[in-house]
């Protein structure tokens, strides 16, 4: 397990976390989709809350997947080099899966929808493997005043995560 601290830039190995509570139904399926052996990205925030991957609602006359890329890109200063395709959705949430090698960082300020959410929600599941995500980790310069108030990006093996989600 990784996490990088936003406010100073060090990336430490904690020897456990304090994870969220939010476990929405199909966050199981979708971590167990991804190869045991691949890191999967989620964030933390103040407090010490560390969520499983990246979510939030889309806006209202809003696409998913700008939702996605919109989502990426608030809380880890990612974007997906193609569209992103839906895996699967249950109810309102829509789960998405994407390879760390399929995005890019972006450092400069791009215009955030400030239209209301919706009930329709997207979970994104950026995975890849311990030195594509460690090589992002170093790279990564998130905005510490970012609007989602995230202080820490974390990433930990799926079959680690599947552990915590049995």
């Amino acid at each position: 397990m990784f996490v990088k601290n936003i406010l100073n830039g060090r990336i430490t190995i904690p020897d456990k976390l304090k994870i969220s509570l939010f476990k929405p139904y199909g966050l199981r399926k979708t971590i167990d989709s991804i190869p045991k052996q691949n890191y999967v990205l989620g964030v933390g925030y103040e407090e010490g809350d560390y969520q499983i991957c990246i979510s939030g609602r889309k806006k209202r006359n809003e696409k998913l997947q700008d939702t996605v890329s919109r989502e990426m890109f608030e809380e880890i200063s990612l974007l997906p080099k193609y569209t992103p395709q839906l895996s699967f959705n249950i109810g309102r949430n829509h789960f998405y899966k994407i390879n760390i090698s399929d995005t890019y960082i972006v450092h400069n300020k791009l215009r955030v929808n400030t239209q209301y959410d919706t009930v329709e929600r997207v979970i994104v599941c950026i995975h890849g493997t311990q030195w594509e995500i460690m090589d992002y980790l170093e790279k990564v310069n998130l905005d510490k005043y970012n609007c989602d108030n995230i202080t820490h990006i974390w990433a930990d093996k799926a079959e680690n995560i599947m552990k915590y989600l049995k």
